[in-house]
């Protein structure tokens, strides 16, 4: 327990000073203090089920439990965690590769601006859908039923969609503009 422990506060180190500070947006921050409280919890519920197996309460529910579905949990969270480096790494070069191929005699102040400000706005949306999607999967995994939940979210998204409809079309027509200057 103490060397998964020791384990996951290195990744969350890892992150925090290696990853968050070259993509630079508040989702990482958020992300950072989301594992710098769940590394914690997962460590005092393993703490609390050794402790009862020590004492001598039946735990094997929980072992089975956390046979079944722990790896499951670990190796979404993982691969989330990869998927938002990736995203973070690759975007921002597409985008400059997309905005420089387009005119290629521009200056190079602007070029920078519109690559950044593209970059930003599609790694953050993707990053977004990969934490919604890793946290309804890790939903899931806990036995919580999310059909209800995708229900809703996809009722108050056809609401939002008609309710901001000229704002949805502003900011993909901003999407359009930067992209093709």
């Amino acid at each position: 327990i103490y060397t998964a422990i020791r384990l996951l506060n290195a990744i969350l180190r890892w992150y925090a000073e290696e990853i968050a500070p070259k993509t630079r947006t508040g989702l990482d921050d958020t992300l950072v203090s989301l594992l710098k409280l769940g590394i914690p919890v997962v460590a005092w519920l393993l703490g609390i089920v050794a402790l009862l197996e020590i004492f001598g309460y039946p735990v094997e529910p929980v072992k089975s439990w956390l046979a079944l579905h722990g790896g499951r949990m670990a190796a979404i969270v993982i691969l989330s965690l990869i998927a938002l480096f990736a995203s973070s790494q690759i975007i921002p070069s597409l985008a400059r590769r997309l905005v420089v191929g387009q005119r290629p005699g521009q200056k190079e102040e602007e070029v920078n601006k519109r690559a950044t400000t593209l970059a930003g706005v599609l790694t953050t949306t993707l990053q977004v859908v990969i934490i919604v999607l890793a946290v309804f999967m890790l939903l899931s995994e806990l036995g919580i039923n999310i059909a209800p939940v995708l229900a809703g979210v996809g009722v108050a998204g056809i609401a939002l969609g008609f309710g901001a409809q000229s704002l949805v079309k502003d900011i993909i027509s901003g999407v359009f503009v930067l992209m093709e200057d």
